[in-house]
């Protein structure tokens, strides 16, 4: 009996040292919740169980800033204080578990793709009020991404679908709620081939400039041109812009194209210099680019030691870009200026701040957006709004380019209202460098 009681024991103390390794294995350790691994053990349970499921995944906004301005000790009591208000407001029946550093998940089962939008808002709102930690009171929100389920193959994607939500709403002004759906699906699958497209381009040096000729009005001479990134893909096809600019600017890698760009640009510059003179050679620049302290002293040591006179140099900006810089816009654009460079406006007319731009930014140039001259001559309102353009440019003193002219009409039309350059399709398409050269630069124009 003794030892029938003795094994019994030892099995008992095995049992519940096995069953504390399983809680410790599946817990997180600072709050206490059920950890990803638990999440990924309830999901396979749910494929087995007839009926839909929903995933709530959360993302508090500002946490890392948090974290590095307070300590440590606050960021973990912010968590756990997370953790908590969200298992509350959860519920018994639903899962709720910390994934990872400042992200959580809420599971549950049986709601339509309308009430889990209303039940992840209300975890959202559980999140919100003030929180007394550190003597004061910090206030935190979150961005929620939503998976709903109704089959055991997209309750397997339950976890992937709701991270692809969590960045749509991520890219949202403001923090919000995104349900997944086939279309940010489509968008996520073509951010990561634009992410794929850019690194294997980076890496295998496919990064290459056009060009596209700007024309004097009067004259038809060329004034310069417009340096355009391409990327080439591993079977050689040449994607534009339009592909993955967003991706590059959000994700950073914007720079290393845009420092690419401009030393491409500028050799160029320098084997074409005896054709080149006086002309201008327009470079886009991103408010990434902008924000780096050492920027402006890099281009103009680079200027300098390539020998080129700064005043062929012109960067064009977006009014997005100048509205994302605050207030470090003018002092670099005014540093680009001191130095010689020229500094277009690039889309002029598309943003809400236009006027406000033209009358307090160091700029030379204002290019007309496409949207507004594809109107010309018919549309009344377009040559109206040109025509306005125009004329306070010219009234501040600043050159005028319309962009994507592309009929004999449009043309005649520009010249009759006074815009001083023209680019488009009509006088010239985007092309290499070499092409451009043989195009443009071998035979003289006007």
């Amino acid at each position: 009996a003794l030892t029938a009681y003795a094994v019994a024991t030892v099995a008992e103390a095995q049992a519940d040292s096995v069953r504390e390794l399983r809680r410790q294995a599946t817990t997180d350790s600072l709050t206490g919740l059920p950890n990803r691994r638990a999440v990924l053990e309830r999901i396979d349970e749910l494929i087995a169980v007839p009926g839909s499921a929903t995933l709530v995944m959360l993302d508090i906004v500002g946490f890392q800033h948090i974290n590095d301005s307070l300590g440590h000790i606050v960021g973990d009591q912010l968590l756990h204080t997370a953790g908590e208000r969200l298992a509350q407001a959860a519920g018994p029946e639903r899962l709720v578990s910390r994934i990872s550093s400042d992200e959580f998940v809420v599971l549950g089962a049986d709601l339509s793709e309308t009430d889990s939008w209303e039940f992840a808002d209300r975890m959202r709102a559980c999140l919100t009020p003030p929180i007394a930690l550190a003597d004061r009171l910090l206030t935190i929100d979150a961005d929620c991404g939503v998976a709903v389920a109704t089959t055991d193959s997209e309750i397997r994607k339950l976890l992937a679908n709701a991270d692809i939500a969590l960045m749509a709403a991520r890219r949202s002004v403001g923090p919000t709620v995104c349900v997944f759906s086939s279309e940010i699906a489509r968008q996520h699958t073509r951010e990561s081939q634009a992410r794929t497209l850019i690194h294997q381009a980076l890496d295998h040096d496919r990064v290459r400039i056009h060009m596209q000729p700007v024309f004097h009005t009067a004259t038809g001479a060329l004034d310069g041109a417009e340096v355009l990134m391409r990327l080439d893909d591993a079977e050689g096809r040449c994607h534009l812009p339009a592909e993955f600019i967003d991706v590059a600017e959000a994700s950073g890698l914007i720079v290393p194209l845009g420092r690419i760009v401009l030393r491409q640009s500028l050799e160029w510059v320098v084997a074409h210099g005896n054709l080149w003179h006086g002309r201008r050679l327009a470079v886009n620049v991103s408010v990434r680019e902008l924000a780096d302290p050492q920027y402006v002293s890099n281009l103009v040591s680079a200027l300098h030691d390539l020998r080129i006179p700064t005043g062929t140099l012109v960067l064009e900006v977006t009014e997005r870009t100048i509205l994302d810089l605050g207030s470090r816009a003018v002092h670099t654009l005014d540093q680009l200026r001191a130095a010689g460079v020229r500094i277009a406006l690039d889309d002029f007319g598309t943003g809400y701040s236009s006027i406000s731009a033209l009358r307090g930014l160091p700029i030379d140039i204002t290019k007309i957006d496409q949207s507004f001259v594809s109107g010309l001559p018919t549309q009344a309102d377009d040559v109206a709004i040109v025509a306005a353009v125009h004329n306070l440019a010219r009234d501040l003193g600043l050159t005028t380019v319309a962009e994507g002219v592309e009929t004999p009409e449009q043309s005649a039309m520009l010249a009759e209202l006074g815009v001083t350059h023209l680019q488009g399709f009509l006088l010239g398409r985007p092309c290499p460098p070499e092409e451009f050269v043989t195009r443009h630069l071998a035979t003289p124009t006007g």
